[in-house]
């Protein structure tokens, strides 16, 4: 009897390193995770800005450029309506070769970010399936370790807990820190692009819905193209750029210069 019950002692203890081991490989697979999601989710949206902030310094450059040459047509009046005309589908040729630049831009990084993700859930699949096949260990119980894993690193239970402790002890409520969650890195808020009157289009994002585990991380990213049917529009305003230049007044010229507004861009 001394014997099995030493045998059973020693596989009890076999065991229970065993799962130990699966934990803690677990809980350093999913802080790799969560660590590899944010400095994506960071690079993502620090070249966003750059890609942003290049294009509005682009589009600045190339409006006061046309308004300092507009003014010197003033003085050519119905002689130069030709090179008037050059010069208004020459900044429209430009904008638009801008624009279809700067798309290309956000496709590019948007492709690359989500290979890195993708890696990133193939890497943590492999991970796991492995686990499960050298150390035997069930599927269920992996499940359940991840739940217990998540719900121990999850700012909004915490916070919970945390307010029923301070009702009982009938302590206020502190004021809410920078990284609360709807600040934290992990939160589920779509993030999208700020908007300006010379802002690159929307692209929403998104993020994937961790707390469940069948749905799978859904990107929408609308991209806008160029408005080709309001030629009407555009003849229009060269009309009223032209008889602004036979006026002499120079703030009547700089004002009618047609740019590409909100109204000319459409979803």
């Amino acid at each position: 009897m001394s014997v099995l019950s030493t045998l059973t002692f020693l596989m009890v203890k076999f065991k229970n390193n065993v799962l130990s081991r699966v934990r803690a490989m677990l809980v350093a697979m999913e802080k790799y995770r969560q660590k590899h999601m944010e400095s994506l989710h960071e690079g993502y949206n620090r070249r966003m800005s750059t890609f942003r902030e290049n294009y509005h310094n682009q589009v600045e450059t190339i409006r006061n450029s046309y308004l300092e040459s507009s003014e010197r047509f003033r003085d050519y009046r119905q002689a130069q309506k030709e090179n008037v005309q050059q010069h208004l589908d020459g900044y429209y040729q430009q904008i638009s070769r801008l624009r279809e630049f700067g798309h290309k831009r956000v496709e590019h990084l948007w492709e690359s970010y989500e290979k890195s993700v993708n890696a990133v859930r193939t890497f943590t699949l492999e991970q796991r399936l492995k686990i499960l096949n050298q150390y035997k260990v069930k599927q269920r119980y992996v499940n359940k370790l991840l739940e217990a894993i998540g719900t121990e690193t999850n700012v909004d239970i915490i916070s919970r807990k945390e307010a029923a402790i301070r009702e009982v002890l009938g302590e206020e409520q502190p004021p809410p820190t920078f990284w609360s969650s709807s600040h934290h890195p992990s939160n589920n808020s779509n993030l999208r692009r700020s908007a300006s009157f010379h802002s690159l289009p929307e692209f929403p994002l998104v993020d994937e819905i961790l707390e469940e585990e069948e749905k799978q991380q859904i990107i929408y990213v609308n991209l806008t193209e160029f408005n080709k049917n309001n030629k009407e529009e555009i003849e229009k305003e060269e009309k009223e750029y032209l008889l602004a230049l036979q006026q002499p007044s120079t703030s009547t010229a700089s004002s009618i210069l047609p740019l590409f507004n909100n109204n000319k861009i459409q979803a």
